[in-house]
């Protein structure tokens, strides 16, 4: 199937050196999430003009069904804040998957696509077999427009909920930017995409050190994974940069399906 066809579907060793999830230690010094707009650092002033978006799906409580609700409603905004360059963590993920995965013709899930910044990125770069999820339909109907995906799957993902019409092992690698944060996906996804990704394929996120989500369970998962045999740690990097005001301190990393 062409990207001009996109379907919108809705439906035992050390642990951080094998199955990182977070590096462990005192990372209080990235860790303050107040905002000082003197410090900023996007590409564009109109960014600080979206910054509310950011603040209201990442801050407080609420679900993920009510986050995705307030992109539907500004998938607009949030196209303009990716735009403008706002995180630079955004495309860490994406370039240490890159330098790992030589096959451009492998089957890549983006998890948590957007409005299709990672797809974008990765057919820059001649890979020609993405498709998109998002629980955000207004986004994907954005990320659409960019003719880089194959098949778009509209689907909140959270633990014991299965991607629909996608057999076993059939990608080459999932990729997520900035999923794992407040209101979002937690590790309870993880055994959903081992299913879809192939043995031999990778599974690859980021998570910035100051995130204020649950850490001590977000690594139990990850370890409880690999002393299964599930999967097993490739790469972990650690890249410094801002996402708008702050600073930020992003942890990429990559697990090998079993």
């Amino acid at each position: 199937m062409s990207s001009n066809d996109s379907k919108l579907h809705t439906c035992g060793e050390k642990p951080d050196e094998h199955c990182p999830g977070f590096q462990r230690g005192d990372h209080s010094d990235h860790a303050d999430t107040h905002h000082h707009h003197d410090h900023y650092h996007g590409d564009h002033d109109d960014d600080k003009e979206f910054y509310w978006l950011y603040e209201i799906t990442h801050k407080g409580t609420m679900t993920p069904e009510d986050s995705c609700k307030i992109y539907d409603q500004h998938a607009d905004d949030y196209e303009k804040l990716i735009n403008g360059n706002y995180c630079q963590h955004l495309n860490f993920v994406v370039n240490d998957m890159m330098e790992i995965m030589k096959d451009k013709n492998g089957r890549i899930l983006d998890v948590g696509a957007g409005t299709g910044a990672n797809g974008k990125l990765l057919k820059q770069h001649g890979y020609n077999n993405i498709d998109a999820l998002d629980g955000s339909k207004e986004m994907l109907k954005i990320a659409k427009t960019k003719n880089v995906y194959d098949n778009l799957i509209h689907l909140i993902l959270k633990g014991g909920v299965r991607i629909p019409n996608v057999e076993n092992d059939s990608y080459s690698a999932a990729v997520m930017s900035g999923v794992f944060c407040p209101n979002h996906c937690d590790s309870t996804i993880f055994p959903e995409l081992i299913r879809v990704v192939k043995p031999g394929g990778y599974i690859c996120w980021d998570v910035n050190v100051g995130e204020e989500i649950d850490k001590e369970k977000f690594n139990s998962d990850v370890e409880k994974l690999c002393k299964e045999g599930k999967w097993k740690k490739h790469k972990e990097k650690v890249h410094e940069g801002y996402c708008g005001e702050e600073k930020a301190t992003t942890i990429v990393t990559i697990m090998e399906v079993l």
